[in-house]
Formats: structure tokens, sequence, C-alpha cells
């Protein structure tokens, strides 16, 4: 009985040593060449990607300014007793508005500017949006340069489509900043027109930042 007991014992003790003899052959041994290679795969130090963040976020700030200028387009200046601003005939916005009684500092000389499109991708915005029917885009003024020289002072711009015509006016006070901004529509189809009118300060493309 003792003599089975041993035999049974020195066969699992083989068996255990030609497994594990087994298991050694077939292990793959990392040279001093791979380990080198797996140094040159690690992630980039922290620098590194500090660096990458910083430039990734200078082309991100270039393409808003590029994008907030392309999408000024073509504009007319208007000049008050107190303010100066730009709109835009793409839209009708106002894309810059400069208090010129008024300075930044007390030594200084730049006027305070309330919204600047150019730079901070603001602008303000009157308009009507049509549910059955594009919005208007496109207007079109009779001058470039508007100096106001009796008040109240209105600009008109306007935007004439197939089956629509939306004018835009704009009136300026004596010794004040206030703009006030209607919109007309004129609807030239038969067809009822459904439309809301709304007010809003924009940045650039980012709708959800709006008030």
């Amino acid at each position: 009985m003792n003599s089975r007991l041993f035999l049974y014992s020195a066969f699992f003790f083989v068996t255990i040593l030609l497994y594990d003899a087994y298991s050694y052959k077939n292990t793959a041994i990392t040279s001093k060449d791979d380990i080198v290679e797996e140094s040159y795969n690690t992630p980039p130090s922290t620098d590194r990607v500090t660096k990458d963040s910083a430039d990734s976020q200078l082309k991100s700030d270039d393409v808003d300014t590029q994008m907030s200028q392309e999408d000024l387009g073509e504009t007319i200046d208007v000049e008050s007793s107190n303010l100066r601003v730009k709109i835009s005939l793409y839209d009708g916005s106002i894309v810059r508005a400069e208090l010129t009684d008024y300075k930044e500092s007390f030594e200084g000389d730049s006027n305070v500017v309330l919204i600047d499109a150019s730079n901070s991708g603001y602008r303000a915005r009157a308009d009507v949006q049509f549910i059955n029917r594009e919005s208007p885009v496109g207007y079109s003024s009779d001058k470039k340069t508007y100096v106001a020289d009796t008040y109240p002072y209105t600009v008109i711009i306007s935007s004439e489509k197939k089956q629509y015509k939306v004018t835009k006016k704009y009136t300026f006070y004596k010794s004040s900043h206030l703009i006030n901004v209607e919109n007309e529509v004129y609807n030239k189809s038969t067809n009822s027109i459904q439309a809301r009118y709304y007010n809003t300060i924009q940045r650039g493309e980012d709708l959800s930042s709006n008030v």
C-alpha cells in the first residue's frame, strides 16, 4: 500500500515538472530591443500634451474669429450724437456698437464698445422668423454711411423676395443710447404668412448661449 502511494506521488510530481517545463518553453521572453521599442510608444509627456492642447485651442480660436469675421459680410455705418454703429446687411443685426461719449478709462482715448462681433463674437438682433418659409436674409441700403443730423433719425434697409418684403427701420434719438428697431413685413403672395418677432444677443453659432 505504501509503495503504491509512493509511486502515485512520484507520478504526479513528474507530471507537474513536465508541465512546468512545457510552459516555460512556450513563454515569450521579452528582449532588450522590445523594451526600448515599447518605451518609444509610451504616451507623450505632460509638457507635450499641454503644448498640443494650447495649439489646438489657438487653432479653435482662429477658426471662431475667422467665422465671425466672414459672417459679418457687408455692413453700413451709422453715427449719431453719442453712438457709432455697424449694421450687417446679411441679417440686419447690429454687429458693433460704440459709445462715443464714454471712454474705457479716465485718461484713455478708446471709447467703450458694447458689441463687437469681429472680436468678441457678440451681435444684437431684432428680427422676424417665418414658420412656413425661410427667414429673410440679404438686405440692401441706399448708402454705406449715415450721419444723423436731425432727430429722431431713421435708417432703413430692406430685403425683397418673390413672396414677401421685409423692411427694417433703425431709429436713433438725440442724447440717447436707445436704438428702436422695427420690422415691417409685406406679403406679396396670396398665401398667409406665419411669423414671430424676437430680440436676441447672439454669440456666433452657439445658439445655446443666446439671451
